[in-house]
Formats: structure tokens, C-alpha cells, sequence
């Protein structure tokens, strides 16, 4: 297993840059790219094992890369995120909205119980 680590560790250590160049064609954020990154090397360690090195490791690393990056971003593409944004200060007492004034009355006659 130490032969197995001390490997990947130059593995990556020698091919950092290629999967760096892939992450950041896909996210100019640096925190994203450390995401991809770190989802990258996992990927990585987990098919180490299965390389039978029919191809070059940088082919294979960029190619995992590749597939790791497009994976996630189709992901995020369907499970797009919309910013939640209240127009309603729940703290202003003059609101007119009719929920509001149901739920005043609700608490009046809780408060009378």
C-alpha cells in the first residue's frame, strides 16, 4: 500500500498542472477549482489501481479530469440554484398583506387563551 501512495503522490505531484488546466476551464472561481481538484484526485485514486498504462499517465490523468469536470458540471447545471430574496421586512409592523394580518389576529387570540 506505501508503494501504491508514495506513486500517486508523484503522480500528482508531477502532473499537477494538467489537472489544474482542466479544472480551470471549467470554473474561474478558486474555491470551485479546489472542489473539482480535490474531486479529481479521488478519481484518480480510486481507478490508480485499474491504469494498465496502454496509454500515457498524462493522457490518462488529463482524460480523468476531463470526465471528473464534465460530470460535475453537468450536475450543476440541472440542479440550478436560485437566490432567495425577501422584498418583505418581517420585522416593519406596517404590512398590509393579508397573511400578515391573518397571523396577527392568530396571535391576538392565542395570546387571549
Amino acid at each position: 500500500m506505501k508503494d501504491l501512495e508514495h506513486e500517486f503522490e508523484e503522480m500528482v505531484r508531477k502532473h499537477r498542472g494538467t489537472i489544474y488546466t482542466v479544472c480551470y476551464m471549467f470554473s474561474n472561481d478558486q474555491d470551485e477549482v479546489a472542489d473539482l481538484f480535490q474531486e479529481v484526485l479521488i478519481n484518480l485514486w480510486k481507478s490508480l489501481p485499474s491504469f494498465e498504462g496502454r496509454s500515457d499517465v498524462r493522457s490518462w490523468i488529463y482524460r480523468v479530469s476531463l470526465n471528473v469536470c464534465i460530470s460535475l458540471d453537468h450536475k450543476k447545471r440541472r440542479h440550478k440554484t436560485v437566490p432567495l430574496t425577501m422584498d418583505v421586512n418581517p420585522y416593519e409592523e406596517t404590512d398590509t398583506n393579508l397573511n400578515s394580518r391573518q397571523m396577527d389576529m392568530l396571535r391576538q387570540r392565542i395570546a387571549r387563551l
